[in-house]
C-alpha cells in the first residue's frame, strides 16, 4: 500500500511539471499554490533559498506527502486531520493575500 501511495505521489508531481495555472491563465493573478513547483524542485536541489523566494510553505509539501505515504503507519483521528487541512488551507490564503495586495 505504501509503494502504490509514494508510486501515486510521483505520477502526480511528474504532471505538475507539465501543468498550467489555470487562475494564472484566467485571470493572470497567481493562485495560493503559484511556484510550489519550483519551489519543491528548488529543494529537492538543496537550494533552499530560492525555494523560499518561490513558495514560503514549500515545507509544507514534504509534511503533507510524508503524511500520505506513510498514514497508514500514524494515527491521527478523523477530526484532527479536518483541523490540519484547514490550518494549511487558511495559512496558503493567508500568504496569498499577502502577496497580492504587497
Amino acid at each position: 500500500m505504501i509503494f502504490r501511495r509514494a508510486a501515486g505521489l510521483l505520477l502526480l508531481c511528474g504532471a505538475c511539471v507539465f501543468y498550467k495555472c489555470p487562475v494564472r491563465l484566467l485571470f493572470h493573478i497567481d493562485c495560493p499554490g503559484c511556484g510550489m513547483t519550483r519551489a519543491v524542485l528548488s529543494a529537492l536541489r538543496l537550494d533552499f533559498n530560492a525555494a523560499f523566494r518561490y513558495h514560503s510553505l514549500f515545507p509544507v509539501t514534504f509534511v503533507c506527502a510524508g503524511y500520505y505515504i506513510f498514514r497508514d503507519c500514524i494515527y491521527i483521528g478523523r477530526r484532527q486531520e479536518r483541523i490540519a487541512l484547514t490550518v494549511i488551507a487558511a495559512a496558503f490564503i493567508i500568504r496569498w493575500l499577502i502577496q497580492l495586495f504587497m
